[in-house]
């Protein structure tokens, strides 16, 4: 994704530092600054989540350990099947040591690539809410002491930069859905196996560490799968407030082309944005929750058999 679309990340970029995607007023300042604020906590809680399994997956066995002389060091992730014994224990320090460094830039990689993709989603929201903003604005009274034909030039003026402003956000989302569209499906469908997977192993004989590894990867698989979801819907429910703000811009004493534009613009904004990935699916909770119970039905579905099975 970064290497094949770096052109269009970097006019992303570019779009997000444009006068057009800043505040204009003290309000829509205030959605900038507290939506950047959100971001920037979910990306701190992200890492952190991150840095937390590692060092419970990684760094508690080492300090265990050294604590406890009859506890049995294991290699984190992979064991080797296809080594020896002998040439295990001979290399295991330098076998952990990869293990250990590999796993905590595996980690970063995940945490930089998922604040990312949800970052880019975040922000056409965070467009989305200060021009809905914009359109409930344009019905504030111009300075009465001018004539009424210039403040009729003023209101066309604002609803034109609302108009460009909406344009951009348009060029945005497409340029988002481009960058997302397969790593979308990639990320979904992976996602998805591995939930029914760790779903199923749970109802096997497993070790407390194992129980613990399986709980914590399903959930992080969770979260991977929801946040997209829970941002796509948000989009969804933004764009269509768009029409509502639009309605309440006060257009019924406003003069012809005021009219005509918000007309146009309203119907257009009755097609709310989606975020689909690879053509398939949309990025939204109904597509969430058809997954978690797709997940729940193909784990009932093995219990079944596991009780015939045992009968």
């Amino acid at each position: 994704m970064i290497l094949y679309r770096k052109k269009t990340i970097i006019k992303i970029f570019k779009a997000l530092d444009s006068e057009e995607f800043q505040g204009t007023d003290s309000v829509t300042n205030a959605i900038l600054t507290k939506d950047v604020a959100h971001y920037k906590m979910y990306w701190k809680g992200l890492l952190g989540l991150g840095n937390f399994a590692y060092t419970l997956n990684s760094v508690v066995p080492i300090i265990v350990n050294l604590v406890i002389s009859s506890y049995q060091l294991q290699l984190p992730t992979f064991n080797y099947y296809f080594l020896s014994e002998s040439i295990k224990n001979e290399y295991f320090g330098l076998l952990y040591a990869y293990e250990f460094f590999s796993i905590y830039g595996i980690m970063m990689y995940d945490v930089t690539t998922d604040s990312f993709i949800n970052g880019i989603l975040f922000f056409s929201i965070t467009q989305m809410k200060i021009l809905n903003n914009k359109f409930r604005n344009l019905k504030t009274e111009i300075n009465s002491k001018l004539s009424r034909d210039a403040q009729e030039r003023i209101h066309v003026t604002k609803l034109k930069e609302c108009l460009r402003h909406y344009d951009s956000i348009l060029t945005y989302c497409s340029d988002v859905q481009s960058i997302i569209n397969f790593i979308m499906f990639v990320k979904f469908g992976l996602g998805s196996l591995l939930i029914c997977v760790l779903l199923c192993g749970l109802l096997l004989p497993q070790t407390m560490e194992s129980i613990m590894f399986m709980l914590f990867y399903s959930m992080a698989m969770v979260l991977q799968i929801f946040v997209p979801c829970w941002l796509g819907t948000q989009l969804i429910y933004q764009s269509q407030e768009l029409v509502f703000a639009a309605y309440n811009s006060n257009w019924i004493p406003r003069n012809e082309p005021f009219k005509r534009n918000v007309k146009v613009f309203m119907e257009r904004a009755k097609t709310p944005i989606v975020i689909i990935g690879f053509k398939l699916f949309p990025l939204s909770l109904e597509t969430f929750t058809s997954i978690m119970k797709t997940a729940y039905s193909f784990v009932t579905l093995v219990r079944n058999f596991q009780e015939e099975a045992e009968t």
